[in-house]
């Protein structure tokens, strides 16, 4: 009878685990690598050294990533829990590393996603507010906005979409604006255009800046009529 050795017994038991736990992190996903590094005392007790991750057509939260390589750092898990049965997960953040594509056609399937959707309307609060419509708040309460389209050029990206009010008058809106990284946690938008006429003013912006956070840390951002591509890291919370 060949007898494992116990590096082997760890990677048969963490492996699946971590796969599983990968997989409940997304909707949906055609291609999932991994590999994990670690010494046996180490990752008994639940410290992973790093994890390497390449996935291809991944949905997050309904975003569509084309293509993403991941690198985590000091991982730390409920490693004696998860060899009991339970499911696995983080015990603190994990700073991540990684560039992750997404083409142009992934970018419009991530229109209809909750979260993409909440961001593009927190940008177009700040921008309203910073084109002097105080009450932008209020008016974008009372508006059901569907993103139709999105195109994104060298450095440019134009999102357009219908808005229906509470009076159930549908408008048309469109956003545009040049993208690149201001700062690793700063974007800045320039020669901004918003047109959401006759119900509002036409909204022209030389610059705005929009904080993405002390978590982000982006070393390169790059649009063109492929789709975007970035390359930085994150902080991941349990």
């Amino acid at each position: 009878m060949a007898i494992k050795s116990p590096r082997h017994l760890i990677v048969k038991v963490l492996s699946p685990a971590v796969r599983l736990w990968l997989r409940s992190q997304v909707e949906a996903v055609d291609e999932l690598h991994f590999e994990i590094s670690g010494g046996n005392r180490q990752i008994l007790t639940g410290y992973i050294p790093s994890v390497s991750l390449n996935a291809r057509c991944a949905v997050y939260q309904g975003l569509h990533l084309s293509q993403a390589e991941i690198e985590g750092e000091n991982i730390r898990i409920n490693l004696s829990e998860a060899i009991k049965g339970k499911p696995l997960h983080l015990l603190e953040p994990i700073p991540i590393f990684g560039e992750v594509s997404i083409a142009q056609n992934d970018l419009q399937a991530s229109l209809s996603s909750p979260l993409l959707k909440a961001g593009l309307k927190d940008v177009l609060s700040m921008l309203m507010k910073a084109g002097e419509i105080s009450d932008s708040k209020e008016i974008l309460k009372d508006w059901q906005i569907d993103w139709h389209s999105i195109l994104v050029e060298r450095d440019r990206v134009t999102v357009k979409g219908i808005v229906t009010n509470l009076e159930k008058e549908t408008i048309s809106l469109a956003l545009k604006s040049q993208v690149e990284l201001a700062s690793p946690h700063d974007l800045r938008l320039s020669q901004i255009e918003i047109d959401a006429s006759p119900q509002l003013p036409k909204i022209n912006l030389a610059e705005f800046n929009i904080d993405l956070g002390e978590g982000v840390a982006l070393q390169e951002l790059s649009l063109d009529s492929e789709g975007i591509e970035v390359r930085g890291g994150v902080t991941v919370l349990p």
